[in-house]
């Protein structure tokens, strides 16, 4: 199956769109600092593409950010980012009806040896997760890769919230645990688009959430971090698309 266009344009605006947060980010920037100069970048690239989490089930900004004990779905404040803070950046990009997703953590400043470590690991988790990915795959393979990495490194991993599918809606099935056992939940085929979204924990995994349902934060208050790709499952290698 071939690779959908706009899907293909989506995933590399939001390529773009990550890279260009990531050179603004720094001390005394707030979260909605964040969250406007996307918004303004959307507009200036000028292509027909829509930051798509604003309105989605009632969500009130552009993207998530999540900040230090904040894993998930973070709506933006003027929370002034400090040296040392775990920002999570989450967005999602719609064009001409096809949605990609993709999330990253950036470490503000020179941060802790424990804090890289996090980072560090979370992202591992993502990328060993896409290498086994293929026809066949399932997504007990995929949440038993995390997990392992995550728990042999020290960390705890989201067992609420996962990865999903994804295209013309922005989450379809099937759901992506960030745990699991192999051979075990759904099957993988050709030509699925999928998220992969490991959310790793410093310390235990229970959450809270707020009144709304929308920030999402480890329940002891200790540091998380959040990555994630969309990407095409192909009978050969994986196909990043962000």
């Amino acid at each position: 199956m071939s690779l959908n266009t706009n899907i293909k344009i989506a995933g590399q605006v939001l390529h773009l769109l990550m890279k260009e947060i990531e050179n603004i980010l720094k001390e005394g920037i707030t979260e909605n600092d964040i969250n406007s100069f996307a918004e303004e970048c959307i507009n200036e690239y000028g292509l027909g593409c829509r930051l798509a989490s604003k309105g989605y089930e009632g969500f009130p900004a552009s993207l998530c950010v999540s900040t230090n004990d904040e894993i998930v779905h973070g709506v933006p404040s003027n929370r002034i980012l400090k040296n040392g803070d775990l920002v999570k950046v989450d967005i999602v990009i719609e064009y001409n009806g096809w949605y990609a997703d993709s999330a990253k953590t950036f470490i503000i400043g020179k941060g802790t040896k424990i804090n890289k470590e996090l980072v560090r690991v979370t992202k591992e988790c993502l990328y060993k997760a896409i290498k086994i990915v293929k026809p066949g795959t399932t997504v007990g393979d995929i949440g038993y890769v995390v997990q392992q990495h995550a728990e042999k490194n020290g960390f705890s991993v989201m067992k609420r919230f996962g990865g999903h599918g994804i295209g013309t809606k922005i989450h379809q099935e099937p759901f992506i645990p960030c745990f699991g056992n192999k051979k075990e939940g759904f099957v993988l085929k050709e030509g699925m688009y999928i998220c992969i979204e490991p959310m790793l924990f410093m310390g235990k995994e229970d959450i809270i959430m707020d009144s709304k349902g929308y920030n999402v934060k480890s329940k002891d208050g200790l540091l998380t971090a959040h990555f994630e790709h969309t990407i095409l499952i192909t009978k050969n290698s994986p196909l990043i698309l962000t």
